[in-house]
């Protein structure tokens, strides 16, 4: 399991784009206060490098019920989704283990936490 303050999910094909790497990350997260989830944009290399955007800016999108059913989808490719370790470790749950949407139920549950 990790051990770092935040934790970067990404499948077993995906890899960190050298031109978008995690130095930018941290910027964002140290500038933002430290958001506790998130999720990053990506490119699909085995179509042409089509750049797929989950989300259209670089911001905080907020908490609660509402902001959790806006970017339920953002959480339903794997790659890319980031958490703050201590919080993955609160909401992390064998509750819908199997299922393809498990990061869907885990991310949406989080921010409207």
């Amino acid at each position: 399991m990790a051990t770092g303050e935040y934790v970067i999910i990404i499948g077993n094909d995906d890899t960190i784009n050298p031109g978008h790497d995690i130095g930018m990350l941290v910027r964002f997260l140290t500038a933002n206060n430290f958001p506790e989830v998130g999720f990053c944009n990506f490119i699909e290399e085995s179509t042409d490098n089509t750049f797929i955007e989950r989300g259209q800016s670089t911001t905080v999108l907020g908490t609660g019920y509402m902001t959790a059913m806006r970017y339920y989808s953002c959480f339903s490719f794997v790659g890319g989704l980031i958490y703050k370790r201590n919080i993955f470790n609160q909401f992390n749950s064998d509750k819908h283990d199997g299922s393809i949407y498990a990061q869907m139920y885990m991310g949406c549950f989080m921010v409207a936490s």
